[in-house]
């Protein structure tokens, strides 16, 4: 109201300003005429057009005032309604708790022959559809995602995640589509980190570096899978047990990572759990889910240009020309990276600056989030107009790696979609990169005996 209240007293003051300059014209013209010529009628014109000047001049400031303050009131009113939004999805968890019905009816869950491997093992694919129009899938291959699919504003349901049609794409190399990533998610410099006075050696996949747990991390093993149900929905927890050495990383882990649908919101829960089982040996851990998505079920860059984005991040990684980070969080204030309030992606993604141009043109940098140790916040919101789709992901860790697909390949992929360059993007909730070799980042070190506990949390929604 207060807001309003100022509107009104700058359009008064503006509409005086416009009545008072007329009066001060009829005076100039009505001096002109019966005494322009003589000194004192100059004089006296000369003061009618200079008052008439500085009225102007003082509308045209108003003028401006009134501009900028629409434009603060159009800011504040999307945050408004980001706010609604989100406390609207807040309100359908919460409500979760309280329905009657058991959230085993009101999930369907079912698994299937999805082919095998060369070994003969055979590979699931899991399926779960709440009762709002959700529908997620994936295999027991990787942990990987392979479909995640929800309504528009108008009902019409379409699947908003890149994969293929069959396991032939996903045992092919391809950009890690859907996978969970580990037992490092992102880049370890050089390949190499210390731990307890011992330097452990990876495999360099990635340039000059190792990513994602090498080329046969957790997006290439076979998980077991148990049908589960918790507060946070029903679905399926993979586990898997990781062997000392394995791919490079010291200490035995037994891995249980879980995938809940919601009964009564679309909302997918994915819950990280680990034990450093080994006697004698701490590790490293940095576990992630590398969907890529296009919240209008179109895999084009046009159509990824449009989605809107807001991260809650104050901070975010500058990196060197192989993507490591250079050292301290830097203010993503003033730079493309500020996307404190919501903006379009398009108006930042072809920036010339040097962060962007070194990765193909576009993001791939770690986002800081704005939470304390272990504490779940709303991360990142976006949003797509033309289909009405949002999403919110929630998560307890302190990074977020933005990826705009600057590297896609033109693969094809399901229904006859191209996933070319900038046709999807990742948002990978996890810790810093390199934090092996980084001390002073967030640590990812689990020593022998410690468990670790972590939850991301994929929030569907639609805006009118």
């Amino acid at each position: 109201m207060a807001a309003v209240e100022e509107l009104k007293v700058l359009v008064q003051r503006m509409l005086q300003i416009q009545k008072t300059v007329g009066v001060l014209e009829k005076q100039v013209r009505t001096l002109k005429n019966l005494g322009g010529s003589s000194a004192l009628g100059k004089k006296l014109v000369g003061e009618k057009i200079q008052a008439l000047r500085n009225l102007v001049t003082l509308k045209e400031g108003y003028r401006n005032d009134l501009l900028k303050r629409e434009v603060e009131l159009d800011a504040e009113n999307r945050e408004l309604q980001y706010g609604i939004q989100h406390l609207t999805d807040h309100l359908r968890l919460c409500q979760l708790r309280d329905l009657p019905a058991s959230p085993e009816e009101s999930v369907e869950t079912s698994e299937t022959s999805f082919g095998k491997l060369k070994d003969g093992k055979e590979i699931h694919q899991l399926v779960m559809s709440n009762q709002t129009g959700m529908c997620v899938k994936l295999i027991t291959y990787g942990g990987i995602i392979t479909n995640i699919e929800v309504p528009d504003r108008s009902g019409k349901t379409a699947d908003v995640v890149t994969g293929f049609p069959d396991l032939k794409g996903y045992l092919a190399k391809h950009p890690f589509f859907g996978a969970l990533t580990g037992r490092y998610a992102n880049r370890i410099a050089k390949g190499t980190f210390d731990l307890n006075g011992t330097s452990y050696k990876l495999e360099i996949n990635n340039g000059p570096n190792a990513l994602h747990g090498g080329s046969n991390g957790f997006d290439k093993r076979l998980w077991k899978f148990e049908k589960v149900s918790n507060d946070h929905g029903v679905g399926y927890a993979l586990t898997y047990t990781a062997a000392d050495m394995e791919e490079g990383y010291p200490g035995e882990m037994q891995l249980k990572v879980s995938y809940l649908l919601a009964p009564h919101c679309n909302s997918l829960t994915i819950t990280y759990e680990a034990e450093n089982t080994s006697t004698d040996k701490d590790t490293v851990l940095n576990l992630t889910n590398h969907s890529y998505f296009n919240l209008s079920g179109v895999f084009e860059s046009k159509t990824l240009y449009e989605h809107q984005f807001q991260f809650n991040c104050d901070n975010y990684l500058p990196i060197d020309e192989t993507s490591i980070p250079l050292g301290d969080p830097a203010k993503v204030e003033g730079t493309p990276f500020d996307f404190r309030k919501e903006a379009r992606l398009g108006s930042r993604i072809h920036s010339k600056e040097k962060q962007l141009t070194q990765v193909n043109g576009g993001f791939d940098h770690n986002m800081c989030i704005n939470n304390e140790a272990g504490q779940e916040v709303d991360a990142v919101s976006v949003y797509e107009p033309s289909t009405g789709r949002a999403m919110t992901v929630q998560t307890d860790q302190p990074g977020v790696q933005f990826y705009t697909g600057n590297y896609l390949p033109g693969c094809a992929g399901k229904g006859g979609a191209k996933y070319d360059k900038h046709s999807g993007f990742a948002l990978e909730t996890q810790h810093y990169p390199d934090s092996p070799n980084k001390p002073a980042y967030p640590t990812t070190v689990l020593k022998k005996g410690e468990h670790f506990n972590s939850l991301t949390r994929f929030v569907f929604s639609t805006r009118e």
